[in-house]
C-alpha cells in the first residue's frame, strides 16, 4: 500500500511539472483578454467575463476525467514517455495558431502518430527515457485514445448553450452590420495513465486487454487540452452543436472500431488514423458549405431589432428572449435601433413589455418588472440596419 501511495503522489507531481497545465491558463487568459478587447471595441462594453472560455467545463471536465481515468486503469491502457512527449509538443505547437479548433484529439494524436511512423530515423537522437520499442499494443492503444477523445469532444458539445457563445459583429460586403456566433471553449482534463516508469508491480491478476505480467510500472496524471472553436452565421449555436455532436460520435466510434481491428490486421491501425484525419476535414468542409449556401440568421431585419446575443443571467435571459429573434415593440413603441430600444425602456421605469417575432415567424409577448441596476438594454446585443 505504501508503494501505491508513493506512486500516486509521484503521478500528481508529474502533473504539476507538465508545461501543459500552466500553458492552459496562459492560453485561456490570452484568448479571453483579446475577446474582451474586441467586445469593447465592437459593442462598447464587455459582453462576457474574462476566462469565460472555460465557463461550464470545469465540473463536466472533472467528471469526464474521472470516468476516463477509471476506464484507462481498468483496461490497462498505458502510454510510454515518447508518446506523452509528442502529445505535449503538438499541443504546444498547435496552440500558437491562436485557434482552439487546432487543439482537438484528431490533430494532436494524428500528428503524433505520423511522427511516430518515422521513429527509426530519429531514435538515436533521443535520450534513453524516450526510447521505446514500439509494439502493436502501443499503436492500438494510441489510436483507441484518439477515438475516445473524439467522443469526449462530442460530449463537451452537449454543454453548448445559445447564451454561452460569443456574439461578434462586423460590417459585411454590402456595408451593413452582420453578426455571427463563435463557439470557443477550452477544457482541461486531468487524466490518470499507466506508464512504464515506477516501482509498482501488477496488482491485478490480469488486465482484460493488455498483459504486463512481470513488469513494473507507475502512474502519471496528464493534463490533456481539448479545444472547441466554430464560427456560426446561419443557425443557432446549440442547433449546430447537436448536428456536430452526432457526427463526431460516429467518427469516434469508427476510429475505435478500426483500431480494434488492428488486433487482427495491423494496417487497420494506420487506416484508423487516416479515417480520423479525413473525417475531421469532411466535417469542417460540410460546415463551411452549409454556412456558404444558407442565409445569415444574424443580419438586420426590416421588422425591428435582430437579437444577436443574450447575456446569461440577465433580464433578457429571464424573459426567454433568444438569439435570432426580432424585437418589434417595447412598451408599445416600435423600435429599429439600440437608441430607440433604450428610449422605449425608459418610458416605463418599473415594467417592460416586449413584442417579438420568434424564429418561426410568429408574434409573441414577454414582460418583466424593470429594476434599478438592470442592464440598460436588458442584457441584449443587437444587429442594427
Amino acid at each position: 500500500m505504501e508503494v501505491i501511495i508513493i506512486e500516486v503522489l509521484k503521478g500528481i507531481g508529474w502533473f504539476f511539472i507538465n508545461p501543459l497545465f500552466y500553458w492552459f491558463f496562459i492560453l485561456i487568459y490570452i484568448s479571453s483578454t483579446k475577446r474582451v478587447e474586441k467586445e469593447r471595441l465592437t459593442f462598447g462594453y464587455k459582453v462576457f467575463p474574462t476566462l469565460d472560455e472555460w465557463y461550464g467545463l470545469k465540473r463536466i471536465g472533472l467528471i469526464l476525467s474521472v470516468l476516463l481515468s477509471l476506464l484507462f486503469i481498468g483496461l490497462g491502457i498505458f502510454l510510454p514517455p515518447l508518446m506523452i512527449g509528442l502529445l505535449i509538443i503538438f499541443s504546444l505547437l498547435f496552440s500558437f495558431t491562436g485557434k482552439f479548433s487546432w487543439l482537438n484529439s484528431v490533430y494532436i494524436f494524428g500528428a503524433s502518430s505520423l511522427t511516430l511512423l518515422f521513429y527509426p530515423y530519429y531514435e538515436s537522437y533521443l535520450p534513453d527515457l524516450l526510447k521505446v520499442t514500439l509494439t502493436l499494443d502501443h499503436w492500438i492503444i494510441f489510436t483507441i485514445l484518439m477515438g475516445i477523445f473524439i467522443l469526449a469532444e462530442a460530449f463537451l458539445l452537449t454543454r453548448t448553450r445559445d447564451d454561452q457563445t460569443f456574439p461578434e459583429r462586423f460590417i459585411g460586403s454590402r456595408g451593413k452590420q452582420v453578426g455571427q456566433h463563435r463557439i470557443k471553449k477550452l477544457a482541461l482534463l486531468p487524466l490518470l495513465f499507466i506508464w512504464p516508469i515506477g516501482d509498482l508491480d501488477i496488482f491485478f491478476q490480469y488486465w482484460p486487454v493488455f498483459d504486463y505480467q512481470g513488469e513494473s510500472y507507475g502512474l502519471i496524471f496528464f493534463p490533456l487540452l481539448l479545444g472547441l472553436e466554430h464560427v456560426i452565421r446561419t443557425q443557432r449555436p446549440k442547433v449546430f452543436s447537436q448536428w456536430l455532436l452526432k457526427r463526431l460520435t460516429l467518427l469516434g466510434l469508427i476510429v475505435i472500431g478500426f483500431s480494434l481491428l488492428g488486433f487482427l490486421y495491423a494496417p487497420f491501425i494506420l487506416l484508423s488514423i487516416i479515417v480520423g484525419l479525413i473525417g475531421r476535414e469532411i466535417l469542417l468542409f460540410m460546415t463551411r458549405q452549409h454556412e456558404a449556401n444558407h442565409t445569415s440568421l444574424y443580419s438586420p431585419s426590416a421588422q425591428g431589432l435582430k437579437v444577436l446575443g443574450v447575456h446569461p443571467f440577465s433580464p433578457a435571459s429571464d424573459m426567454g428572449i433568444e438569439i435570432g429573434e426580432v424585437i418589434t415593440k417595447v412598451n408599445g413603441h416600435r423600435v429599429s435601433n439600440g437608441d430607440e430600444f433604450y428610449e422605449a425602456l425608459q418610458s416605463n421605469l418599473a415594467f417592460c413589455k416586449i413584442e417579438i417575432y420568434n424564429l418561426d415567424g410568429e408574434i409573441r409577448f414577454t414582460q418583466r418588472a424593470y429594476y434599478e441596476g438592470d442592464h440598460h438594454q436588458l442584457g441584449l446585443v443587437f444587429v442594427e440596419g
